[in-house]
């Protein structure tokens, strides 16, 4: 696997793992991948929980940090949490996929401007 990407790698292990219908969500930060010489973020997520309530979890932990009824509460909970511990927030709608991005943190890639 000499010069090849983990790129294609990293996607099928996504698919198979929603596949198996493991709530993981995993992402480059959860097995320590860099792309590209940058540093992986450490993000926040406010995620579904399958049964209608919302969690608010680190990548890289195994259980959430809270869980709320609503994803609002959730949000704005995680916004807190991410803005006290400089971290990326990945806002998930109820379908998974990523709805909203935060950078609070060290935001590898700011706006020129």
């Amino acid at each position: 696997m000499g010069g090849e990407s983990i790129a294609p790698l990293l996607l099928l292990q996504k698919h198979l793992t929603r596949a198996q219908g493991l709530d993981r969500n995993l992402s480059s930060t959860d097995i320590g991948a860099k792309k590209e010489g940058h540093m992986a973020r450490d993000t926040h997520r406010v995620l579904p929980t399958g049964d209608g309530d919302w969690k608010i979890q680190r990548d890289g932990n195994s259980k959430p940090s809270h869980v709320t009824s609503t994803q609002q509460e959730a949000i704005q909970i995680a916004r807190q949490i991410s803005s006290n511990q400089g971290t990326e927030l990945q806002i998930h709608g109820k379908d998974g996929r990523i709805r909203q991005s935060d950078s609070h943190g060290h935001d590898p890639f700011p706006p020129k401007g």
